[in-house]
């Protein structure tokens, strides 16, 4: 059979399921998706519309959404605090921590469900394309400790954005301690240093990529650390802002 009937014979209907909630997707597809690469539908419309991305008016530092462009509370208390001040100089989240994102991420961190990051890929590479390709970064995802690492199976944060990173090198980011964030409060959180360097840091911005900003901690101590090592800017990309 030739490679043309063979590709004939695909066009039509064809079911998936919603990476999300597992019900069943009817995709068509067309010669137009054939010839054209069009991208798969990976949801289904119910759970794309629980999605929330952020949009409208948020803090200028840390893309917390907000009634003014101003400084967030938290945001207030790094800049207030010399050592921290100017670090990280921007921080893009694509969408908000509700309780359906809450349940979405627990999945994908701590139920080893890995495929969910097919959901948010496109996304996270369009807002990259976005807001910082112009300033060729090094592409940094916070590591996991090793432990972390090998009871998960993969770093959640290096999925989000493995479309850019085909050419990558290993990350000269330790990780420091193996304990959970989200089993910190925001005082401890705010207060340890969670990674130590193994390299030299390039004079170039680095782009720090993470699943969630919450205090800011990990990414704010991070930048420190990258900057005072060498690093001429830090930003960061998360997928939620909390």
């Amino acid at each position: 059979m030739s490679l043309i009937s063979l590709t004939a014979e695909k066009a039509g209907w064809r079911k998936i399921q919603c990476l999300i909630c597992t019900d069943s997707l009817t995709v068509t597809v067309s010669w137009r998706s054939l010839l054209f690469l069009e991208k798969e539908k990976r949801i289904c419309e119910e759970c794309s519309a629980q999605l929330l991305p952020i949009s409208g008016t948020v803090c200028k530092k840390c893309c917390r959404p907000q009634e003014t462009e101003s400084l967030c509370d938290d945001c207030s208390i790094w800049e207030e605090t010399e050592e921290f001040r100017d670090m990280l100089q921007r921080n893009v989240s694509l969408f908000s921590y509700t309780p359906f994102m809450k349940e979405v991420l627990s999945t994908y961190k701590f139920r080893g469900d890995a495929e969910l990051a097919k959901i948010f890929q496109p996304l996270m590479v369009k807002a990259y394309q976005q807001h910082f390709s112009s300033l060729k970064p090094l592409l940094l995802p916070i590591p996991l400790s090793p432990q972390r690492l090998y009871e998960r199976g993969y770093n959640q944060s290096e999925l989000l954005i493995a479309p850019l990173l085909r050419n990558s090198t290993s990350s000269p980011l330790i990780r420091i301690s193996s304990e959970k964030q989200s089993k910190k409060t925001k005082k401890e959180r705010m207060q340890v240093l969670p990674f130590k360097l193994s390299g030299q840091i390039p004079q170039r911005p680095i782009l720090l990529i993470d699943d969630i900003y919450t205090t800011g901690a990990t990414l704010h101590h991070t930048a420190k650390l990258l900057r005072d090592n060498g690093a001429s800017e830090v930003y960061s990309l998360t997928l939620i802002r909390s």
